[in-house]
């Protein structure tokens, strides 16, 4: 998609569709992306209460490096 926006921007033929095309995979990619952890967390139960534990401490932790990230930047 990156590369297809450079591309549309500098007049590139073709760069339209290059840049389309990324974000038609991207949508995609996030729908089967959710669509399977709805699936394991509701039919299949996997998410068990020590996996959700473990996802909202990944999550923390994300957010609080992207925070030390930004203080580092600026």
């Amino acid at each position: 998609m990156t590369l297809g926006f450079a591309m549309y921007m500098h007049q590139f033929s073709g760069g339209l569709f290059c840049m389309f095309s990324g974000q038609i995979t991207i949508i995609y990619v996030m729908f089967v992306w959710w669509r399977d952890i709805i699936r394991e967390a509701t039919y299949e139960g996997q998410h068990t209460m020590d996996v959700q534990i473990g996802m909202r401490w990944g999550m923390l932790l994300f957010i609080v490096s992207e925070i030390m990230f930004f203080f580092a930047f600026f």
